[in-house]
């Protein structure tokens, strides 16, 4: 009978073991979500200043709004005016 006896204590020494890896697993995985939560995912709407309309940084800004949809983030251009009047403010 004492070798069925051993079988059984190992046997709660692993589900014990068993037990805190579990426990472990989801601790770490509630600190992931609240680090998530707390810090904030990445912004899904960009807004970003172009040049004036027709001009070679509009269509460079309307690439990068191109670019930016394909991962699901949408680009808000706000056309600016001339290079004088942005450096002016």
């Amino acid at each position: 009978m004492a070798p069925n006896r051993e079988r059984v204590r190992k046997l709660k020494v692993g589900r014990t073991t068993l037990w805190w890896c579990g426990l472990a697993a989801a601790l770490i995985l509630l600190a992931v979500a609240v680090t998530t939560v707390w810090v904030g995912l990445p912004p899904r709407v960009v807004l970003m200043t172009s040049g004036a309309p027709g001009s070679d940084y509009e269509a460079l800004a309307e690439r990068y709004r191109n670019i930016l949809k394909r991962s699901g983030v949408e680009l808000r251009l706000l056309p600016s005016g001339a290079v004088w009047r942005t450096c002016s403010a």
